[in-house]
């Protein structure tokens, strides 16, 4: 399995792909990516999709941030990446709306399935960087309802490697159970986000951040007032000022790894 820090980094330069170490024979582009706007491509997996945005502007030279972004539980639900879209303003992120490996885990979050999810994402930004340049030390996991409970699983096993969590409508999947060890999870940014009226996820949302903050955990947490579940899903697309504090948790955690990268060269 290719790990979130294995993936090769690539550089458009002169219409050529330079890579600085090899994943394998086969990484070729395979997907048809446009800068500034959405584009689907087919994709192994339940829904046999996932959705890609590039931002209209080049990439850093480390190459994009990335925030794959996992979606709720809905018979009719495909990837998407509306909310992301919003809170970023389609600026400076590589977007993608992750599909699920499985039924069976979509719907269940079984943890006997996760190292097959964590190999689907790692082939997802494996044919992705295959593409565009991104920032193989920055890539967040992002996701709403049942794609937050996802990511909170997926996450915890990758903690050195996941640039933090976005939790929104959601929390921690296996509440007290299978906890991360306090030293991995010390100063990890995890980002929850909730309607206050939201009768079944607000509690959980509100005692997983206070448990991720007892283990050690770096946990921002916003309320989003006079809205339920389902108006949750819409709260930063109806007002994209909602997103503004969103955005300053992403870009703070960005600027973060970026100068601890730095140090850490020596440069």
């Amino acid at each position: 399995m290719i790990s979130i820090r294995s993936i090769c980094r690539f550089a458009i330069a002169s219409a050529l792909l330079a890579c600085s170490q090899t994943v394998g024979a086969d990484n070729a582009c395979d997907f048809t990516l446009v800068d500034g706007e959405i584009t689907e491509h087919k994709f192994s997996g339940f829904h046999g999709s996932l959705r890609v945005f590039v931002p209209a502007e080049p990439p850093p030279e480390a190459g994009y941030p990335v925030i794959a972004y996992y979606h709720g539980w809905s018979t009719g639900l495909k990837p998407n990446l509306r909310i992301m879209r919003a809170v970023t303003g389609g600026k400076d992120y590589l977007l993608i709306g992750m599909s699920y490996r499985s039924r069976h885990f979509y719907q269940e979050l079984d943890r006997k399935s996760l190292r097959k999810e964590q190999a689907h994402l790692d082939r997802a930004l494996e044919d992705v960087a295959a593409c565009r340049s991104i920032n193989q030390d920055v890539v967040f996991l992002a996701g709403y309802s049942q794609g937050g409970y996802a990511i909170s699983m997926l996450g915890e096993q990758r903690i050195d490697e996941v640039a933090g969590l976005v939790l929104l409508g959601s929390g921690r999947r296996l509440a007290k159970m299978y906890l991360p060890d306090e030293n991995q999870i010390s100063d990890w940014p995890i980002f929850v986000g909730v309607g206050e009226n939201d009768q079944r996820h607000f509690p959980i949302a509100d005692n997983s951040a206070k448990l991720y903050a007892l283990l050690g955990a770096e946990v921002s947490m916003e309320t989003w007032p006079d809205t339920d579940h389902f108006q949750g899903w819409a709260w930063y697309q109806k007002d994209p000022q909602r997103g503004a504090g969103l955005k300053a948790w992403l870009d703070n955690v960005v600027a973060r790894r970026m100068r601890a990268a730095v140090a850490g060269s020596g440069e």
